[in-house]
C-alpha cells in the first residue's frame, strides 16, 4: 500500500479495510506463535469474504462513476473515490494470496510433523 501512496488522496473512508487490517493483524501474530511453537496456525480467517466485500464496494462506486462520466461530470469525489479504493483493492488481493500461502506452508510444515509425532 505504501507504494501507492502519492496516488491515494486520503480522504475517503474505505468500508472494509479496517476489518481487513485487522484479520490480517491477527492472523500474521497466529503465524507467528504457531511458527515459534511449532503447533499448527489456528483456521485461516475469511479474507476472501471482506475481500469480496470490499470489491463489491468498488463496484459500486465504479457504477456510480459511470452515471457521472453520463452526465459529463469530471473532476468529482467519486472519481477520486474510485482511484483510491482500486489500489486498495488491489494490494488487498495481493496481501490475500501472500498470507495464505504463508498459512498454507506452515500448516503444511506443522501438520506432517504431528502425524509423524502420532
Amino acid at each position: 500500500l505504501a507504494a501507492h501512496l502519492s496516488e491515494w488522496s486520503g480522504h475517503h473512508q474505505l468500508p472494509g479495510l479496517e476489518k481487513f487490517a485487522q484479520q490480517i493483524e491477527d492472523l500474521l501474530a497466529d503465524l507467528i506463535i504457531s511458527v515459534r511453537t511449532a503447533v499448527l496456525p489456528k483456521t485461516m480467517p475469511k479474507l476472501e469474504k471482506t475481500q469480496q466485500e470490499i470489491a463489491a464496494r468498488l463496484q459500486e462506486l465504479h457504477r456510480v462513476r459511470l452515471e457521472e462520466i453520463a452526465a459529463n461530470r469530471g473532476d468529482t469525489p467519486v472519481r477520486e473515490a474510485v482511484i483510491d479504493y482500486t489500489l486498495v483493492s488491489i494490494e488487498v488481493e495481493r496481501i490475500t494470496r501472500i498470507v495464505t500461502i504463508m498459512h498454507s506452508a506452515i500448516s503444511r510444515m506443522y501438520g506432517a510433523e504431528v502425524e509423524t509425532a502420532l
